[in-house]
């Protein structure tokens, strides 16, 4: 299976009915824009039962982005698809609760296995770099709060990065 992310633009029908018909896709996780003139009800009406089933939407690392809290009451109250917390980008976007606030809001969400995000900033390992830019390596500990979740590790060593992460903050379940 395969999670795909995209950022969703004024294509956002279009390319999901392509991509959502694809064999092996999971989950497609959005940054979401909006189609002027449509609501985001709207939107999703358009959408085949197989892109509806598999479509998710994450907090964003922009200070004019949306919040876990902004995407619960904006999208999820009205559409009912899970977010997807991402750790990195709650660090660099809007902040309208805590980080575990926003983690267990993201998690009551999902009806299935919850998956969120990691990745570390680009400037730990250069400095010229953007904080928003993604690492090699995951360099801070993850962040549970007692919660089970998935995790997807979006670093740009990939696997190294995952192994590297594992030994490091001593995770022995896989």
């Amino acid at each position: 299976m395969y999670i795909l992310k995209l950022i969703i633009y004024n294509w956002f029908v279009n390319i999901f009915l392509y991509i959502c018909n694809m064999k092996n896709i999971g989950y497609c996780c959005l940054s979401m824009g909006i189609n002027e003139g449509k609501t985001k009800k709207d939107q999703f009406e358009n959408l085949s039962e197989s892109c509806k089933k598999r479509l998710v939407v994450e907090n964003d690392d922009g200070g004019n982005q949306y919040s876990v809290k902004m995407l619960h009451e904006m999208v999820h109250q009205v559409i009912g698809i899970p977010i997807t917390f991402d750790q990195h980008h709650y660090n660099y976007g809007p902040q309208d609760q805590t980080m575990e606030e926003a983690l267990r809001l993201a998690h009551s969400t999902w009806n299935t296995r919850v998956l969120t995000h990691m990745s570390s900033p680009k400037t730990l390992e250069d400095t010229s770099g953007k904080n928003t830019a993604h690492a090699d390596y995951i360099y801070e500990e993850i962040k549970t709060f007692g919660l089970d979740f998935d995790t997807e590790i979006e670093a740009k060593a990939k696997d190294l990065a995952v192994f590297k992460y594992r030994k490091q903050f001593q995770v022995l379940k896989g």
